[in-house]
């Protein structure tokens, strides 16, 4: 790397979001640490050359997947639901580089994760689709926080019961707590 300015430093992979198709890899800081808080700080000094800051890749992730359905609290299933893998270690913000999907007119899907990484699995849908874009309301699952480990996760079922505040609220807290 080059130009890069004086100051104190962590180097790591997927250290800013999570694994994904083109980096299925956990978070690793350098020198081989999990966490940021076991990463070595580098210390770069004006027009300094540094070498030696091998970072070893890990060991590529096995590809797990999650399925369920998204329902309606009166039963219906929810056709065309949006649903996304949000990391728990950014909990809220987003899909961290992986690709959201949309269920099917029965409300099922089936969405890809990586193994060892912990999401929240985001549903929501327009209630009233057909209205102008002002007096549509969204509504959200409450998002169950699914670890992929060894299996693939089968049968989720998420109600869509949240408003759009308290889905916000809900990531909020979230990241409240990580800090």
């Amino acid at each position: 790397m080059e130009r890069v300015p004086p100051g104190n430093y962590v180097l790591g992979v997927n250290i800013t979001v999570a694994p994904e198709k083109d980096a299925p890899y956990r978070p690793t800081w350098y020198p081989d640490a999990a966490t940021r808080q076991e990463a070595k700080i580098i210390e770069v000094g004006p027009g300094e050359k540094l070498s030696g800051y091998d970072l070893v890749i890990p060991r590529r992730l096995a590809e797990r997947t999650i399925a369920g359905t998204v329902i309606w609290p009166d039963g219906r299933p929810s056709a065309k639901a949006h649903i996304y893998l949000s990391p728990s270690a950014q909990p809220g913000q987003g899909t961290g580089g992986l690709k959201s999907i949309y269920t099917d007119n029965q409300g099922h899907f089936k969405i890809t994760g990586y193994e060892g990484i912990a999401y929240y699995v985001v549903a929501s849908d327009l209630l009233n689709r057909d209205e102008p874009v002002a007096l549509r309301k969204w509504f959200y699952a409450e998002p169950p926080l699914v670890e992929l480990k060894g299996e693939n996760v089968t049968a989720l079922r998420l109600t869509l019961t949240w408003n759009e505040e308290t889905f916000k609220d809900f990531f909020e807290k979230k990241r409240d707590q990580q800090k």
